[in-house]
């Protein structure tokens, strides 16, 4: 019934999983990719529950009075594992390993995650080295990441720094550092917040000098604060909602990409995309423009492995949406809020850190799903983009060409006529940059702002 907690940095995005034999396997979120992170693991007798960065990420419960098995690997970090088709094995770097000979509590793991350095020889048991053997009585215990004036101690209860005459025990502390008098501590933004707003002169009390303050100031108005994103819960990985349809998301690097085609039918501002054009609608449009592919009485070739592309609803759920470049540049926007189709730059950075990761000259195998691309040219999808061959509705005769062995993505870069795009292929491990005409309808990916 002990716990560990260890602090590393990744080489690359992984994820946080826990498998015991017999009783189920827990997989928690992303590590993120290179930058430091502490990761807690505690269990009870019943529970086994995942720390990132001192706040709990997730439980497996194992029944009352369980016993972990007690062999050689009870305990494995980065242990070697097989995924779609390859052995991985941990790369990173460690700095710190600890273990406790008891399931420490919420709090405790935060406090450490939150940088307390255990103090040789502490006897306070509320104290952050948790070490109850300590015997020295030199009263210069601290509580590393806690920063109570002297005197004082922090009150889980009232979220506190309370006297320590005031109570006779002292409930386990929560990590806080020092409020000022009439404040408290909030863990969410993690700063010292007024304790009740309307205690203007911070005293702790709402008092008729806080009247005065206010009387002082009616009536003014300040200018409207440029609001931040109040969503605070989003992190990338988690799904965006477009359209009533949920679009997975994958952080490759540093950005944020969707990790399926987009297969809107509006623009952001709720406007209809013109679709359902014939051969010469399509190859004369000047406007933006959606089609399916295999849809309607246009010529279809496909050389899909696993579904037929030109019955347009097993293409739609597969590959969503082609747009043609007109679409892509509407001001309307085809993406959600806060996010964009890339530019070409931004191609080019997703394809220089998967070089960066090793795999210089297969950046198309990484990025590809790991079905759906004809003659065995299915990818590895190492970094979640999974790329599927959705092949493309030609610009000139309006018929649909390629699936199953070619995909095009969009970027919003036109350089003189043209539009620089990227191309995946089936026959090929690489990625292919190439410019096109803007009546050309290929599937577009939306990038974070």
């Amino acid at each position: 019934n002990g716990q560990s907690v260890f602090r590393f940095q990744a080489d690359y995005e992984g994820t946080l999983k826990t498998q015991i034999d017999g009783n189920g396997i827990l997989t928690l979120g992303s590590i993120p990719y290179q930058q430091w992170t502490h990761v807690g693991s505690t269990f009870d007798g019943q529970y086994i529950r995942h720390y990132i960065n001192g706040v709990l990420a997730g439980s497996l419960d194992l029944g009352p009075d369980a016993q972990l098995p007690l062999s050689s690997s009870d305990l494995t970090i980065g242990q070697l594992h097989m995924s779609n088709g390859h052995w991985y094995l941990f790369s990173g770097r460690l700095e710190d390993v600890g273990y406790y000979d008891r399931a420490l509590s919420d709090e405790e793991v935060l406090c450490i995650a939150l940088g307390a350095t255990p103090i040789s020889g502490c006897t306070d048991p509320t104290a952050c080295n948790y070490d109850s053997s300590a015997t020295a009585d030199n009263g210069s215990c601290e509580y590393g990441c806690l920063y109570c004036g002297e005197g004082t101690a922090w009150d889980s209860t009232l979220a506190q720094c309370i006297s320590i005459a005031d109570t006779i025990y002292i409930e386990p502390i929560a990590c806080a550092p020092s409020c000022g008098e009439g404040t408290i501590w909030d863990p969410v933004n993690e700063e010292c917040i007024i304790a009740v707003p309307t205690d203007t002169d911070f005293d702790g009390c709402v008092t008729a000098g806080d009247v005065l303050n206010l009387l002082a100031t009616f009536g003014t108005c300040p200018p409207i604060p440029e609001w931040p994103d109040t969503d605070t819960t989003w992190a990338c990985g988690d799904p965006v909602t477009y359209w009533d349809y949920d679009y997975a998301t994958v952080l490759i690097g540093d950005q944020c990409w969707f990790a399926e085609n987009l297969r809107t039918s509006l623009y952001a501002n709720g406007d209809p995309i013109p679709a359902g054009l014939t051969d010469a609608e399509w190859a004369s449009a000047n406007d933006g423009a959606f089609a399916v592919y295999g849809e309607g009485n246009s010529t279809c070739t496909q050389y899909h492995p696993d579904i037929d592309p030109c019955d347009d609803l097993q293409s739609l759920t597969l590959h969503g949406r082609l747009y043609n470049w007109y679409a892509v540049d509407d001001s309307r926007g085809l993406c959600p809020p806060s996010w964009h189709v890339p530019e070409d730059v931004e191609w080019t950075s997703l394809q220089d850190f998967i070089s960066l990761l090793g795999f210089t000259g297969n950046e198309g195998t990484v990025l590809k799903s790991t079905s759906g691309w004809s003659g065995g040219g299915n990818g590895t999808n190492d970094v979640g983009f999974s790329a599927y061959s959705g092949g493309y509705r030609e610009d000139i005769s309006g018929s649909f060409k390629s699936a199953g062995s070619y995909g095009y993505f969009w970027s919003s870069s036109p350089e003189g006529g043209n539009v620089w795009y990227r191309r995946l292929v089936a026959s090929n491990s690489g990625m292919d940059r190439f410019l096109e005409d803007k009546p050309h309808g290929f599937s577009v990916r939306c990038i974070k702002d």
